[in-house]
């Protein structure tokens, strides 16, 4: 049996639905999608039965649209199981869907908000060596039009959502299981994530992550703020690597250093009244000598992993993979 068939098979057996015709449907719709991502349904769907048969799905009121990625995220959750660690890595896409004029739940989006659709946050697990496993979690919601009062909690409480989305899924499949113990979590975000009470979540429920840095920080060092107290650490090592070509600048070669200090974090109690503080490690990666025409590369990086030897900031820096190569 071909391997889009298996996995339709599993998720849509996966997913609580009224009727078996449904989870049946539902099966044919994804291994659909799966053979054909880029067709629209007419397209992939290869008949005109075929295409009505997964519209009269969709537009089925019997058919919970929160119910449908609970088979999703327990078939990758249970692919996690055979993993020691498992990276999570979340991201907001933005779902463009100008001129769909048969769905009102579109909000702007683009610069001058021109466009309409909707935003996507997921909880995306990889293998630590870069193998995709599915999703463990999805958010979607729209921004509301002019100045209608919108889900600003769902934007700014994306990342601790997905955090709990990813760990919920995971906890109950390996109990489901009768698993010893669930796989490591190591959380991997963008500057999104860069926001205390993600910080703060990661330490409480005791689990990993690398977050890019975007945020100076007050930190516990002679050097009050996180930039340069990182900076004024000693070089752990100096590498030199290849630029690809990108944004009409040819390839480059540049030597880069790196650092790494663990600290600890001094929240300001006047804007966080309930934070306490956190020690995590920053990982710096910096061009200190970059050619007149070209930027600086920098790389900041927040983490709970061990980054005290070159070794172990390579490997952190491994599981962050910049837009450039960063291997020796």
């Amino acid at each position: 049996m071909h391997t889009h068939t298996l996995w339709a098979a599993r998720v849509a057996a996966g997913t609580v639905l009224p009727d078996k015709r449904l989870s049946a449907r539902l099966a044919c719709l994804l291994e659909t999608c799966a053979e054909r991502p880029n067709d629209a349904i007419p397209h992939a769907a290869g008949s005109w039965g075929q295409a009505k048969g997964i519209s009269r799905f969709l537009a089925n009121q019997r058919v919970q649209p929160a119910a449908l990625p609970q088979g999703l995220t327990s078939d990758t959750a249970r692919q996690c199981l055979d993993q020691t660690t498992v990276l999570v890595v979340q991201d907001t896409t933005s779902l463009h869907l100008t001129g769909c004029h048969v769905l009102p739940e579109l909000g702007p989006m683009g610069s001058g908000n021109l466009a309409q659709g909707v935003l996507l946050h997921s909880p995306l697990a990889l293998t630590e060596q870069g193998a995709v496993l599915g999703v463990l979690g999805l958010q979607i919601w729209a921004r509301p039009a002019g100045n209608a009062v919108g889900p600003e909690a769902k934007e700014s409480g994306k990342g601790l959502q997905g955090i709990d989305q990813a760990r919920q899924v995971v906890w109950e499949t390996a109990w489901a299981a009768g698993a010893a113990a669930p796989p490591r979590l190591l959380h991997r975000m963008d500057r999104e994530g860069d926001v205390s009470e993600v910080l703060q979540w990661v330490e409480e429920v005791g689990e990993s992550a690398i977050i890019r840095c975007v945020q100076n920080r007050r930190v516990a060092a002679p050097l009050r703020l996180a930039h340069a107290a990182v900076r004024a650490q000693p070089v752990l090592g100096r590498v030199t690597i290849t630029v690809p070509r990108s944004h009409g600048k040819p390839a480059r070669t540049a030597t880069v250093e790196r650092r790494a200090l663990t600290t600890t974090l001094r929240p300001d109690r006047a804007t966080y009244p309930h934070a306490w503080p956190l020690t995590w490690t920053l990982v710096e990666v910096w061009e200190p000598n970059p050619a007149s025409e070209h930027e600086a590369l920098h790389w900041l990086l927040w983490t709970r992993e061990p980054a005290t030897t070159l070794t172990e900031v390579q490997e952190v820096v491994r599981k962050y993979p910049c837009r450039w190569p960063m291997e020796a």
